[in-house]
């Protein structure tokens, strides 16, 4: 039984539709345990001097919905290097109590991520592509806490610390199950290469330790010279004061909400949002060498993963990719309708594409898969 050290408003857990959208009694459950881990954060923040703020999702969310995107269930923040290193010390001085964690490599043994998650340790939420890999780190239910470091001025810096901070990423996850103390030395020094040039010193800032669609996540430092408070939900939550200039740069025609398809809930999915209205599935799989592209090598061998898909009970066919070249693809196959992941949405290939395939007849739709939730009954202190 969780006892949430936030007293929940009357029916917050009831089921409800906000935008057109159905937003489940299990996701409201969700919601306030990412709540409560807010509501406890702040509270650390505050006691030490702290500055935090939201960020991609959960600030378009504070703008636009008051609270919730109807159909996002995490939250992101965001801190300048300077404060975020200051939580890290105070975490593993005991800042947080059971069953709140702030983890990092830091503070819990085989977590793999350049980034900070705060978890509740008496839920469980995680990736369904992490089911089944015996990961030997906390899976509670988290919010993202994403660290601002300085984005140097020139465009080939930029590059090259990108670059080597990524090379040296994926040469310390080698060791992430072989040894620990390696893979620490070599996180320490991705760490060195962001902080080669200090936030403070910097015009722009970015989470560079980001993988995805950087670009579109640097933005102008002076925004967080000044704080502002948003509703979200029943609480306030901070934000740079300048939101709506980054809302513009990171997603432009925000204002309009888009309905992505979703998964909730702690299970596959059973009712297969792929097929609906549809004839066939058809999956491409990735060949071993064009993974290779993504600087990656397959873990799983190409002929084994193709049949992983083919057992899906909802693909009717499984086919070879062996190269990017989609809307030569989808003509072969007489395809009207093309799945892609949301890692790359609106961005400068997504836009080329996008209008190809308008012309060709095609439409494109995002897949945004969520996460797997378990969480014991909820008691409302």
């Amino acid at each position: 039984m969780i006892k949430l050290n936030i007293r929940l408003p009357e029916d917050f857990i009831a089921e409800e539709v906000r935008c057109g959208y159905k937003v489940t009694k299990e996701m409201k459950e969700v919601w306030a345990v990412e709540l409560d881990l807010l509501n406890r954060f702040l509270q650390a923040c505050e006691k030490h001097g702290l500055h935090c703020y939201a960020d991609a999702g959960t600030l378009l969310g504070a703008v636009r919905h008051k609270g919730f995107i109807p159909w996002d269930d995490d939250i992101d923040l965001v801190m300048l290097r300077g404060d975020y290193e200051k939580m890290i010390r105070l975490a593993k001085k005991g800042e947080f109590e059971a069953p709140y964690l702030f983890q990092t490599v830091y503070t819990d043994k085989h977590y793999p991520r350049g980034h900070a998650q705060f978890r509740n340790s008496l839920t469980t939420g995680m990736l369904y592509s992490e089911h089944g890999k015996n990961l030997q780190y906390n899976q509670g239910i988290f919010m993202d806490i994403f660290v601002l470091d300085g984005v140097p001025e020139s465009p080939f810096w930029l590059r090259v610390t990108r670059k080597v901070y990524s090379k040296l990423r994926h040469l310390s996850r080698l060791f992430l199950h072989r040894s620990w103390t390696m893979f620490k030395f070599l996180f320490w020094l991705c760490e060195l290469i962001l902080r080669a040039n200090p936030v403070r010193k910097c015009r722009r800032a970015a989470p560079l330790g980001f993988v995805f669609e950087i670009e579109k996540r640097i933005r102008d430092k002076a925004m967080y010279d000044k704080t502002v408070y948003l509703p979200f939900e029943f609480l306030s939550i901070p934000a740079p004061y300048e939101y709506e200039k980054f809302l513009d740069h990171r997603y432009k025609d925000w204002r309009t909400p888009t309905h992505v398809p979703t998964i909730h809930g702690g299970r596959p999915p059973r009712n297969n949002m792929f097929r609906n209205g549809l004839d066939k599935l058809i999956v491409g799989v990735t060949t071993d060498e064009l993974v290779s592209y993504k600087g990656k090598k397959a873990i799983i061998p190409f002929f084994d993963r193709i049949e992983i898909v083919r057992s899906c009970k909802y693909v009717d066919v499984a086919v070879v990719q062996n190269d990017m070249d989609k809307l030569t693809m989808c003509k072969k196959l007489g395809a009207n309708v093309l799945f892609v992941g949301d890692d790359w949405y609106d961005t400068d290939k997504w836009k080329a594409y996008e209008k190809e395939f308008a012309e060709a007849g095609i439409k494109k739709s995002i897949s945004h898969i969520q996460r797997a939730y378990h969480l014991p009954n909820l008691e409302k202190m």
